[in-house]
């Protein structure tokens, strides 16, 4: 899912955020990065259009990744996680 996602959003993520008329560097960032992990973030790095919201898109992917880890390190988290993935 995560390779799934990064693809969509390094080749959609902007043309969306572009529909939905997204202006702020730093919501762009934000949303690649959280959204689209790696990939949208080394797709914007390149765009020299995407060059304010690039340090915001590798803030964002590292904190969403911080984030993720420490809430599966929750017992609760973590037995719930595994319930669904066994079904």
């Amino acid at each position: 899912m995560a390779v799934v996602t990064g693809l969509l959003g390094a080749n959609f993520g902007t043309t969306l955020l572009d529909v939905f008329k997204v202006q702020d560097p730093v919501a762009r960032g934000l949303a690649i990065g959280s959204s689209s992990h790696g990939l949208g973030t080394a797709s914007i790095s390149t765009d020299p259009k995407e060059a304010t919201a690039f340090p915001f898109s590798a803030i964002s992917m590292t904190l969403v990744g911080v984030f993720s880890v420490c809430l599966v390190n929750v017992p609760i988290v973590a037995r719930a996680i595994l319930q669904v993935i066994r079904k």
